[in-house]
């Protein structure tokens, strides 16, 4: 089919410029032309004199064209241009001249023999023998098609669409901005010269008013595809357009204006509903609907002054697709309930050009970090980080600002939602949940990769060196200078974001950059691609590898009432996975046991050179006998409860568990443990109003939400089946309860009581063992006694802590804290946000145990542990 010439007039003139090497007239002369269509001025432009002697003969004789015409400004400009309609290199040597000839030559030639312009083209240049095949080869051909876009221009767009096989057809062209198909453009203007060269009713014209479509209004520019999609033909493609909307925008802060009275009345009715709010409980893939809004408790401190720097650097391509194009942004900042004191945009040098340089007003470009430091010295309280690609909601400046207003607030993060799809019934969206700040997943995964609120000094000391991700880096200095206390997490979903990656190398700069504050703190501990012993590896995680400086004993205290042949299958496969032997005690201790080969047993057993051998008398009270052998003279520096129906499965745990609890911020490990049919049994304990097993019965390789039982994170508690820790680090916590909790429930009270006075309890997923549950005790389901104490005992547990003491810091408020955890959605009432940001600094901020604090007795201890954790509190 015959080309059809299709280009606006700045596309004319565009090529025109770059072929020649000069803008194509002066300003006074373009202004003569503003009135032209399209195809006058190509008539104008592509017929003169000049483009035949300057343009078509050297192409047609094969030399190079000149550019030392054009300015770096118009060259980036029209090079952008060229890129989608033409050769993909101008102004440089091109090694295969004849490729070069070719491109240029196609290029001429489909602007010569395209219509509607192609007679005139004839006319003058058929004695072109270059060109005298084409042109009679255009002849020939009658077109399907023949289109154009006549005029555009910042609020219209003018044009026609004929299809000339089919006269009685009615078209509807589809009207895409920023990428978003926004309307159906009906071909139904009557067009006289169209009607008499190609017959029909002549209705084949459209005209385009962007003023009258809603998606335009608040918007200063964006890219305009023109498509019809039955042919698929291409009028327009990515092309350009600053919107001349100011009266819609005035009209827009009128809104604006005249919604927050609405609100100030809607705030007050919902102050008054909030508590006696109904949630709305949905799963985790049902997210988007019934969402509830929830308002800041107060606008920030006046003398707050909040300014947002969107860092683009290193994004010129993103910014060009249309999903995450930057105007939107924009957009969003303009409509936040507490408007920013002024928006700053960080590129790179020349990153931008000028594709975006006057439309959006208000907006600073700074091209280097030292200029933008120097702007920001005086005039800004608070910063908060955002990229191109990421919209906030309205509310989400007012809300930021509140966090980092809380008292030893240094960083301020909230949740956020990713596009998963883009469908005809909407986009798809995948909500991201985050906990309060988890040292072990801020250094393996991107969780805490949205936007950050953070005083104006820290920005000032940032590293933003290339080498670097600026907000991991952020994340990681606050944290060697401040501690956990000095981050904010708001449990609200405040910005948005595509899901496609922004920068290919960004998972290689938070590497380095992670690796570089480990190479600092922690030499010698080294971060690893994700690795999975029963489950396949996670490419967007990773895993430190931690050093262990001292290679202390451990002890494994184990309980037992007969179940000899669970011991010895225990302790077998100990000697198969432990890496140091001689440096490992398996304490043996034996309850009533009655059975006749048990005696034998242990003899045989005793007398291997890792295990002891000892008696514990009375009723089976498994915290009791932990702490009696805990507290002997004969544990080891480590200590670890151990169930006797545990198998280990993970060579070297011994050297893991060795490198965890060498790490300061590290007090009380626990592992997952598998049933014997391989699924989950144990992956850390969530408290969801009491207390439940993260994720029991699940795949291993299923991960439940974010993959979070396949990577190291901190917990509320871990399961006695399986729990390590320093000796002296227990007696300071004051050990079990086994008076209260003699058989269930202690492994949970004694990580609540130590996680109150500043421990942290680590889930690590690397020490995989197998157990078997309650062989030695039964279930407890089959036993009415057994069923009866177990409830007593979590009434206990609960009576113990005031309700706040047990709000599960790595169980964000969204999740339904009544059922199974991390699978149902509700949306947080206000009471509960503000009660979780203040939560984190008062548990954050509490004193770390240390060995002065040894209770004199057990029972001193318990009785001390309550009044510690309500003074902590």
């Amino acid at each position: 089919m015959n080309p059809v010439l299709h280009l606006t007039r700045d596309d004319v003139r565009n090529f025109y410029t770059l072929c020649l090497g000069r803008p194509v007239e002066s300003e006074g002369a373009a202004e003569g032309r503003r009135h032209q269509t399209a195809l006058e001025c190509a008539s104008s432009l592509l017929l003169s004199v000049e483009f035949e002697s300057e343009i078509l003969r050297p192409v047609l004789n094969g030399r190079a064209l000149k550019h030392a015409g054009i300015s770096d400004r118009t060259f980036r400009k029209i090079r952008a241009w060229a890129a989608q309609h033409g050769p993909a290199v101008f102004g440089q040597v091109v090694e295969d001249p004849a490729e070069w000839h070719k491109k240029w030559h196609s290029l001429l030639r489909g602007l010569v023999t395209s219509e509607p312009l192609r007679a005139d083209f004839a006319a003058r240049y058929a004695e072109h023998e270059a060109f005298s095949e084409a042109l009679a080869e255009a002849a020939a051909h009658n077109e399907a098609i023949v289109a154009a876009v006549e005029e555009i221009n910042s609020g219209r767009c003018r044009g026609f669409f004929v299809d000339v096989t089919d006269r009685s057809r009615r078209s509807v062209l589809q009207l895409r901005i920023n990428g978003k198909t926004v309307t159906g453009v009906p071909v139904l203007e009557f067009r006289k010269e169209l009607q008499e060269k190609y017959g029909g009713s002549g209705h084949d014209g459209f005209d385009i008013r962007f003023d009258d479509i809603p998606e335009v209004f608040g918007l200063s520019g964006g890219t305009v595809d023109l498509v019809e999609p039955r042919t698929g033909f291409v009028l327009l493609q990515k092309h350009h357009v600053t919107f001349s909307n100011a009266a819609a925008a005035e009209q827009n802060d009128r809104t604006i204006e005249t919604l927050r009275g609405y609100r100030s009345y809607v705030d007050g009715l919902i102050d008054a509903l909030d508590g006696n709010r109904p949630q709305s409980v949905t799963s985790v893939g049902g997210y988007g609907r019934n969402r509830i809004f929830v308002r800041p408790p107060a606008p920030p401190r006046a003398s707050s002054r909040v300014v947002v720097v969107i860092d683009a650097r290193g994004a010129a391509e993103q910014i060009e697709v249309p999903s995450v194009d930057l105007p939107e942004t924009l957009a969003a900042l303009r409509v936040q309930t507490h408007p920013p004191a002024a928006i700053y945009l960080l590129q790179d040098t020349g990153q931008l050009g000028d594709r975006f340089g006057t439309e959006w007003d208000g907006v600073t470009r700074f091209d280097s970090v030292t200029s933008l430091r120097d702007a920001l010295e005086g005039q800004a309280d608070l910063v908060v980080h955002l990229r191109p690609d990421e919209c906030l909601e309205p509310d989400a400046i007012a809300w930021l600002a509140y966090g980092a207003e809380r008292p030893g607030a240094w960083v301020t993060y909230a949740d956020s939602e990713v596009e998963r799809a883009r469908t005809l019934s909407g986009t798809t969206l995948h909500p991201i949940f985050r906990s309060a700040l988890d040292i072990d997943l801020l250094l393996t995964s991107d969780t805490y990769d949205t936007p950050l609120c953070l005083p104006s000094s820290s920005f000032d000391t940032a590293d933003f060196s290339v080498e670097v991700d600026f907000r991991r880096s952020v994340l990681l200095d606050t944290l060697e200078r401040h501690g956990r206390c000095a981050f904010r997490h708001v449990p609200l979903v405040l910005s948005r974001s595509p899901a496609a990656g922004r920068d290919p190398d960004a998972a290689e700069r938070a590497r380095a950059t992670v690796q570089g504050y480990l190479d600092r703190l922690r030499p010698g501990a080294v971060l690893e691609p994700h690795m999975d012993a029963v489950a396949p590896p996670l490419a967007s995680r990773s895993r430190v590898r931690w050093p262990v400086r001292a290679r202390r004993p451990i002890s494994l205290i184990v309980p037992t009432r007969d179940s000899i042949d669970m011991v010895l299958a225990l302790v077998a496969s100990l000697k198969e996975c432990t890496r140091y032997l001689s440096l490992l005690r398996v304490h043996v201790i034996s309850n009533n046991s009655v059975a006749p080969q048990t005696e034998r047993a242990l003899d045989i057993l005793g007398a291997d050179e890792i295990v002891r051998i000892s008696t514990f008398d009375g009723p089976f009270n498994w915290a009791g006998i932990n702490d009696a052998a805990i507290r002997s003279g004969d544990c080891a520096e480590i200590a670890v409860c151990l169930n006797n129906d545990m198998i280990c499965q993970t060579q070297g745990w011994d050297e893991l568990l060795r490198g965890q609890l060498a790490r300061p911020e590290v007090d009380i490990v626990g592992g997952r443990l598998l049933y014997a049919n391989g699924m989950l049994q144990h992956a850390g304990v969530a408290m969801v109003g009491g207390w439940m097993h993260e994720a029991m019965g699940d795949a291993p390789g299923h991960g439940l939400y974010d993959d979070r039982t396949r990577v190291a994170h901190e917990c509320a508690a871990v399961t006695g089946a399986f729990m390590a820790f320093d000796r002296q680090f227990y007696l300071a916590s004051g050990g079990f309860d086994a008076a209260t909790f003699p058989i269930t429930h202690n492994d949970v009270d004694f990580c609540l009581r130590a996680e109150g006075r500043g421990a942290r309890i680590l889930y690590d997923p690397e020490q995989v063992w197998t157990h078997f549950e309650s062989v030695t005790r039964g279930l407890d389901s089959l036993d009415t006694a057994k069923i009866e104490m177990l409830h007593e005992s979590h009434q206990a547990l609960l009576d113990r802590l005031p309700r706040p003491d047990y709000l599960d810091l790595a169980v964000n408020p969204h999740f339904v804290r009544d059922t199974r955890p991390f699978t149902a959605v509700a949306w947080p009432r206000r009471d509960t946000v503000l009660s979780w940001i203040d939560q984190q600094r008062t548990r954050n901020a509490a004193p770390p145990v240390t060995s002065t604090s040894v209770a004199t007795s057990e029972r001193a201890a318990n009785e001390g542990a309550a009044q510690t954790r309500a003074e902590t509190v």
